[in-house]
């Protein structure tokens, strides 16, 4: 028992945060103006939330099975801490708050110590039903990758799209001065102006803050399917909210590059236009 939990505790010390490819991915389509990408964050769907709760009887021995439940409990335990302080560092590195990144914060705080307790109680125990009791909370009673850690990881979505809304909003600004200095060459921006200001008013009328306060109320279902069930409802509707302000982001971004193209197009036609007037003056003069 001794070799086991000294082994457990090295594993326990070694554990360090977990990446959650939270690089963005970009579109296939890197000609537009603004690079538009989601952030690839914790899903209730992923492998690890669906084992969330599973507990193996590994073998009659009261004794091995004691030390099995603490070696386990104390990996479950840091996983957890790990992801927990990712997240954390993730929330508090962002720019913008969509304003639920203090309450995430806190939420995660509150299950970090929850964990921590648990721990302790663990280790202490030399009863096999508490320890089998305390192991199995660490899943059903904070529940970190099948809520904790998808609700962060939508607030990280939201504050993201918040960051693209600002920068859509400046490259709209840089386009407009492209049109105005077009126009004022004589160029004809009427089609460009058209689209930009469409574009424009589509940005205006996208908010991912929506997406958010339906699930950040939800707490840990800790074994009851019905209320795990309505998490899990709560938390795709989130994702569908938070996926159609990606594609309208990603909507008014293809706006823009359409209006660049019609201003180059316009620009040109000047160009020829004006081209075309020069040769049949100097022909002109010739004659």
């Amino acid at each position: 028992m001794n070799r086991r939990l000294a082994t457990a505790a090295v594993v326990f010390a070694a554990v360090t945060t977990s990446s959650f490819g939270l690089s963005p991915r970009a579109f296939a389509d890197d000609s537009n103006p603004i690079p538009v990408a989601e952030p690839v964050v914790p899903s209730q769907n992923s492998a690890d939330a669906a084992a969330e709760g599973a507990v193996t009887k590994t073998s009659a021995d009261p004794t091995v099975r004691l030390a099995d439940f603490k070696a386990k409990g104390i990996l479950a335990i840091a996983k957890r801490q790990a992801t927990i302080a990712e997240l954390t560092a993730k929330i508090s590195s962002q720019g913008k708050d969509c304003g639920s990144n203090a309450a995430m914060v806190s939420e995660m705080a509150a299950s970090g110590a929850s964990l921590n307790t648990v721990g302790a109680s663990l280790a202490a125990t030399t009863d096999v039903k508490v320890a089998k009791d305390l192991y199995r909370s660490i899943f059903l009673n904070h529940r970190i990758y099948l809520l904790i850690a998808p609700k962060a990881g939508k607030v990280i979505r939201c504050d993201v799209q918040l960051h693209r809304n600002d920068a859509l909003a400046v490259e709209g600004a840089k386009l407009q001065t492209s049109i105005d200095e077009a126009k004022a060459k004589g160029v004809d921006t009427s089609a460009a102006q058209a689209i930009k200001d469409a574009a424009m008013a589509h940005l205006a009328g996208i908010n991912p803050t929506v997406a958010l306060p339906g699930i950040m109320g939800l707490v840990p279902d800790k074994g009851d399917k019905v209320i795990q069930a309505s998490n899990s409802v709560a938390l795709r509707g989130a994702d569908a909210a938070l996926d159609g302000t990606f594609g309208a982001q990603k909507s008014v971004n293809a706006e823009f590059a359409a209006a660049r193209k019609a201003l180059g197009a316009a620009a040109a036609i000047t160009r020829d236009s004006k081209k075309a007037a020069a040769a049949e003056t100097r022909t002109t003069r010739k004659k």
